[in-house]
């Protein structure tokens, strides 16, 4: 199992369990979170239980570097911007 990971506020010295650094919004079922050791799949209830299940089915998630950084490009952006630009004063005048 992953080691747990203690964060400590700088102004009062409480600290507490880190949170694992998976993406969770809400509790889902995950048909993709399986292995042969554990088939099927998984109702992930909260971050700490899709970081066990991901590290059981020896899997990572395959988050971007910087906030989607990897996947952003600023040609393709413009391209985007002008075209709904264009279409909305054809739209509405």
């Amino acid at each position: 199992m992953g080691e747990e990971r203690w964060e400590m506020c700088d102004g009062c010295g409480a600290s507490t369990a880190g949170v694992p650094d998976v993406y969770f919004t809400k509790p889902y079922f995950d048909e993709h979170i399986a292995s042969q050791d554990f088939p099927g799949g998984k109702f992930i209830g909260s971050r700490r239980e899709k970081k066990l299940w991901l590290e059981k089915c020896n899997l990572r998630e395959a988050g971007d570097r910087v906030h989607g950084a990897t996947s952003f490009d600023p040609i393709s952006h413009r391209h985007a911007t002008e075209s709904l630009k264009t279409n909305r004063r054809n739209k509405y005048g």
